[in-house]
């Protein structure tokens, strides 16, 4: 599959620092209407927050939100994709570290510049996989051995 993985990401990332307050993370998830943070030490990404990572290692512990920094309930270290990688290594990348999302960073500087997701992922797998069956369909009876 020959699209860039940075084709198929958004480069629009909400970001937090690891001082971040797990409460302030929350908010920041529901404003923005997403699923986890990148957690950032200047430009380049050390870690991801998600909601669920939100209840399983804040509220289930009994942290209190208000104290409990991010760097304390983020998986770390992160798992990143360059942003030239080929999409189907990156669906490999997160099968083996068993995530559903990969930063984005530039192959130079470890820049964060963007995010792909498993439903990124799924979605542009499923569209290639109907393009491969409509060719096939469109082939004449004797190219299919009919």
């Amino acid at each position: 599959m020959n699209v860039p993985l940075n084709a198929l990401g958004s480069r629009h990332v909400v970001t937090a620092t690891p001082e971040l307050s797990v409460l302030d993370a929350a908010r920041r998830m529901a404003e923005k209407d997403v699923g986890c943070l990148v957690v950032v030490a200047g430009e380049r990404p050390v870690g991801v927050v998600t909601d669920r990572d939100l209840v399983l290692r804040a509220i289930a512990r009994g942290l209190d939100p208000t104290r409990a920094h991010v760097q304390e309930v983020m998986s770390a270290p992160c798992v990143t994709v360059p942003d030239d990688v080929d999409p189907v290594e990156a669906a490999s990348l997160m099968r083996a570290h068993r995530v559903r999302r990969l930063p984005i960073v530039a192959r130079a500087t470890s820049r964060l510049v963007g995010i792909v997701t498993l439903d990124d992922l799924v979605h542009r797998f499923g569209r290639a996989s109907g393009e491969v069956a409509e060719v096939v369909l469109s082939l004449p009876a004797d190219v299919m051995g009919g």
